[in-house]
C-alpha cells in the first residue's frame, strides 16, 4: 500500500515514541468533557497492523484515504495473564 511503513522505533533512549507513517480508515472529532477541548482521533493502516491515533485540535479531522505520518508516543499496554496454563508445566520443560 502507497504511504503505509513501519515505525522507525527509538531504541537507543528507550523513550516510548516512534515516527509512523499510514492511511486513514476512519476519523472522528472528539470533546474533552471538563474542559471542552477538542482532538481527533483517526484509525490508520500501518504496514501489517492497525493503530488509533490521536491528533491536535488545530489540524483539520484527516479523511479517510488520506495518508498522515508523523512522531507518535505509544503507550504500553501489558497483555492480561492467561488464567491457566495451555498444557502442563512438566510437558513444557521436557
Amino acid at each position: 500500500m502507497a504511504g503505509a511503513e513501519p515505525g522507525t522505533f527509538d531504541q537507543v533512549d528507550g523513550d516510548p515514541i516512534a515516527l509512523l507513517n499510514g492511511a486513514v480508515l476512519i476519523a472522528e472529532r472528539r470533546t474533552v468533557a471538563a474542559p471542552g477541548g477538542e482532538f481527533s482521533v483517526a484509525r490508520v493502516r500501518i504496514a501489517g497492523f492497525e493503530a488509533d491515533v490521536c491528533l491536535p485540535g488545530d489540524l483539520p479531522t484527516p479523511v479517510p484515504g488520506k495518508v498522515i505520518g508523523g512522531t507518535v508516543y505509544l503507550p504500553f499496554v501489558s497483555a492480561p495473564k492467561p488464567k491457566r496454563r495451555w498444557w502442563p508445566l512438566s510437558e513444557r520443560l521436557g
